[in-house]
């Protein structure tokens, strides 16, 4: 018997989306479960545009019952003040700015430093496309990772994902360029850096074939599936790993979230990501929902998101899917909801670690394992 290590640890992290805007408009954008605010402005009744204007999309808004436009979040003393009441309640070790695209927000040195000042590491998520004008300022400030996601290596890949038909691929190749700065850029300011890359089918496997030959192989490449089309994804990406010669090398769970990532290694050395999801649901909050099945329910319960609202207030969710289970704040940190997660993250770590005790890994995309010596 072949045993692949299950490295299991607790989630520690916060979600925070801190912007809305964007300069791509990526076909498989869940936007944090919130509608692009410069689209529905004019909304009203939660009756939220998937695709307007500007050709971003948000691909759960029409039925995910979300009540609220998302605001920027400024690095002001009620942030602080409220960010400290849920850490109070969670003990998260790790923000992650999210949005949007979190280099276009204008303050975002000034947000890493109050974070930071909390005792709390910083991470982001990002496209890049504004990396080479804050990166540095917010690596001084303590930034301390960088996830870039990366939707195509060429401008014309990159149009393969967006919406925005009347774009070209001068416009990709830019994009492009600016994310290989802001990449080379993290790397000189000694921010840890990894890729993040979606997969939505077959089409998309040249993708990966050219960030792995492109880009500098010290970086950590991800792949994930696009949530919306799961099992074309799953065929392309095992497609892909096969032609790669890929073998599983180890297995790591996030106890408490849905996170579960194997990593592979490839015939040249070089080492993979595959990221998935887990079947992880709240005991309570999760029973009777309409989506909670392996075929509807796209994310499982993935950790608590904060965001800005509208009118001012700071929102708590638990599901994009399910945006009307958000609560106002300070409503969420007394709420029955707010202990059952507190509780499930204590107990399902002790759970996890018991069960992956010398048990046998198997690769979920069918391939042979590496045999480690």
């Amino acid at each position: 018997m072949v045993v692949i290590e299950t490295k299991v640890t607790r989630d520690r992290t916060l979600r925070l989306k801190i912007i809305d805007s964007c300069g791509m408009t990526c076909i498989f954008c869940h936007n944090e479960g919130t509608p692009v605010t410069s689209d529905n402005l004019k909304s009203n009744n939660g009756k939220w545009i998937k695709h307007g204007r500007s050709g971003r999309t948000s691909i759960y808004v029409e039925n995910n019952k979300v009540t609220f436009l998302p605001a920027m979040i400024m690095p002001d003393e009620d942030f602080r003040v409220n960010l400290q009441k849920l850490q109070k309640v969670f003990q998260f070790k790790e923000v992650h700015l999210t949005g949007g695209e979190p280099t276009l927000h204008p303050y975002l040195s000034d947000l890493v430093k109050m974070i930071k000042s909390l005792g709390l590491s910083v991470a982001m998520t990002s496209n890049g496309e504004n990396g080479m004008k804050c990166i540095p300022s917010a690596s001084k400030e303590g930034l301390e990772k960088i996830n870039f996601s990366v939707f195509g290596t060429t401008g014309e890949e990159l149009l393969m994902v967006q919406n925005t038909a009347c774009r070209d691929s001068d416009w990709g190749e830019k994009k492009i360029d600016s994310l290989k700065k802001s990449i080379a850029c993290a790397i000189e300011n000694k921010v840890k850096v990894s890729t993040n890359i979606v997969i939505v089918d077959q089409t998309h496997i040249n993708r990966i074939h050219n960030l792995l030959n492109n880009y500098p192989p010290e970086i950590s490449v991800r792949i994930m599936r696009s949530l919306e089309n799961r099992q074309e994804a799953t065929k392309a990406i095992k497609e892909l790993f096969e032609k790669l010669g890929a073998k599983l090398v180890s297995h790591q769970i996030t106890a408490g979230v849905s996170d579960e990532r194997h990593e592979y290694e490839l015939e040249n050395g070089r080492r993979v990501w595959f990221k998935q999801l887990r079947h992880v649901r709240l005991p309570e909050t999760c029973k009777d929902c309409i989506y909670n099945n392996e075929e509807d329910c796209h994310e499982g319960f993935y950790g608590i998101r904060m965001y800005k609202d509208h009118i001012g207030g700071y929102q708590i969710g638990v599901c994009i899917q399910r945006m009307d289970f958000c609560q106002p704040l300070d409503q969420f940190i007394e709420s029955n909801q707010a202990k059952e997660i507190v509780n499930f993250q204590k107990s399902e770590y002790d759970r996890i670690k018991m069960e992956y005790k010398g048990r046998e890994v198997h690769c979920p995309l069918n391939l042979k394992p590496k045999l480690l010596k």
